[in-house]
C-alpha cells in the first residue's frame, strides 16, 4: 500500500497494511487470528534518512524510523525491528519503482530493535544478521544505538546510528557504508518477547521495501 493509504510517513520506503497484528502463536512468528484493530505493534511504514554527523565522531548518522497504529501505551516485553543491507548485488530500483531488485541475502546485513522489558524498560540496539539454510534469519547484537526513542505522540519509534559503527562490523574487504550507498533489504517487524504467555503473543511484518541512497 502507499504511506498516504495507511496513515504512514510521507516518502516512506516501507509500508505495511494497517490493522494486520497476528496474535496468539509463537514470540515473533504471531498466529493466524488477526484482529482489525489499532495496535502498539501494528507497522504502518518506516522510513531511512540520514544526518551530517554524530554527537562523538565525524561519520554520517543513520536514522530508522517505524509508525505505528497507535502507541497510546508502550507496550512491556515487546521489539520494533528495522533492517537494511549494504553492498547487495543488482541494487536497481525495478521499473515501476515499487520495489529493488537488490539481493540482500548476499549482502551485509544490519538491523536497529527496540526492545521493552517485563517492567516496561527501554534498550536500543544495533547489529548484524545472517540468512541461514533454512531460510531463518539470525540476528546478532553488535551494541547500543547512538539515540534511540519513543514518541507517543507521531506514534512512532526511531533510531540513529553512525554509519562508523555499522563499518566497524563489515567483514574485511568490504566497502564501507558511505555517502551514496544504496541500501536495501529494508524491511521492519515488531513481535511479543520469548517468555510471553503463548495466547498474548503478538507479530507484524513488512516486507518488500524499495531502496535508501545515504545523502
Amino acid at each position: 500500500p502507499k504511506a498516504a493509504d495507511v496513515g504512514g510517513i510521507p516518502g516512506s520506503q516501507v509500508t505495511d497494511f494497517k490493522d494486520d497484528v497476528r496474535e496468539g502463536g509463537n514470540p515473533e512468528l504471531g498466529g493466524t487470528a488477526v484482529v482489525p484493530v489499532d495496535d502498539p505493534l501494528d507497522i504502518l511504514s518506516v522510513i531511512y534518512s540520514a544526518e551530517p554527523t554524530s554527537a562523538t565522531d565525524n561519520s554520517p548518522v543513520l536514522v530508522a524510523t517505524m509508525k505505528v497504529s497507535d502507541l497510546t501505551t508502550i507496550p512491556v516485553s515487546s521489539n520494533w525491528r528495522m533492517t537494511l543491507a549494504a553492498n547487495a548485488p543488482d541494487s536497481l530500483l525495478s521499473p515501476t519503482g515499487e520495489f529493488t531488485f537488490g539481493v540482500s541475502d548476499r549482502a551485509d546485513q544490519f538491523f536497529v530493535r527496540a526492545t521493552t522489558d517485563a517492567s516496561g524498560g527501554q534498550t536500543f540496539k544495533y547489529g548484524t544478521a545472517k540468512r541461514n539454510f533454512d531460510g531463518s534469519i539470525a540476528y546478532t547484537d553488535v551494541g547500543n544505538v547512538d539515540c534511540g526513542f519513543f514518541d507517543q505522540a507521531t506514534k512512532t519509534i526511531t533510531m540513529k546510528v553512525a554509519l562508523n559503527k555499522l563499518n566497524a562490523a563489515l567483514p574485511v574487504g568490504h566497502a564501507p557504508i558511505a555517502p551514496g550507498s544504496v541500501l536495501v533489504g529494508l524491511r521492519g517487524s515488531t513481535f511479543t518477547s520469548v517468555g510471553g504467555a503463548s495466547g498474548s503473543n503478538k507479530a507484524d511484518t513488512a516486507r518488500g521495501g524499495t531502496q535508501y541512497v545515504v545523502t
